[in-house]
């Protein structure tokens, strides 16, 4: 886990955060209680719910915090890169090593896929929510003429296919990043033409 700089987030909150992440990697998805959090956090449990109002809540906001700080990663990825098909080539490779190398995802894929997928796949979920807007931002950067809806279905898209290979990897995750990049700049670029 990397640790969220505290001007996102109280520090208080933060601390439970990481209590949740430490708690998540130790007991897993099914034995997540709010007790075992505020215990490890040292606060109460009225503190986490006053921060987080439930136990799906506390959960949603560990993933989000984990997706924003991968998302840095790809926005430090492709910081400085004028073409679309190489910042996104990029950007997934950031996000697919990322992923990879995540003690806490790796281990809740293998042991609980049921209980999290949920979380990382559906549209109302904290992730595809957040991963569009990244990849639409990226795009909308680099090729400024395409549509609103258009940008939008392209970032919804891309996320839904990101979050497919993080937790379905192929082998070469170089060679994934560098397809996938190649296909989404051609449909940008067809986007742009309309």
């Amino acid at each position: 886990m990397i640790p969220a700089p505290e001007g996102r987030l109280g520090v208080t909150a933060n601390r439970i955060l990481d209590a949740a992440f430490t708690v998540l990697t130790r007991n897993g998805l099914a034995k997540l209680s709010l007790e075992d959090v505020a215990s490890e956090a040292e606060v109460s449990r009225q503190t986490v719910y006053r921060h987080f109002g439930s136990r799906d809540g506390l959960l949603s906001a560990v993933i989000v915090r984990d997706e924003e700080e991968m998302l840095d990663l790809v926005r430090e990825a492709a910081d400085g890169v004028d073409d679309l098909q190489v910042a996104i080539e990029l950007g997934v490779n950031a996000v697919l090593h990322a992923t990879a190398a995540h003690p806490l995802l790796q281990h809740l894929l293998r042991t609980e896929p049921d209980a999290l997928l949920p979380f990382l796949t559906l549209a109302s979920g904290p992730v595809i929510g957040i991963v569009g807007p990244a990849v639409a931002e990226i795009v909308v950067a680099r090729t400024p003429v395409i549509g609103l809806e258009s940008l939008e279905f392209l970032g919804d898209m891309v996320g839904r296919v990101v979050v497919s290979y993080a937790i379905n990897p192929r082998p070469d995750v170089n060679d994934t990043a560098r397809r996938l990049a190649a296909a989404v700049a051609a449909f940008a670029r067809e986007l742009a033409v309309e």
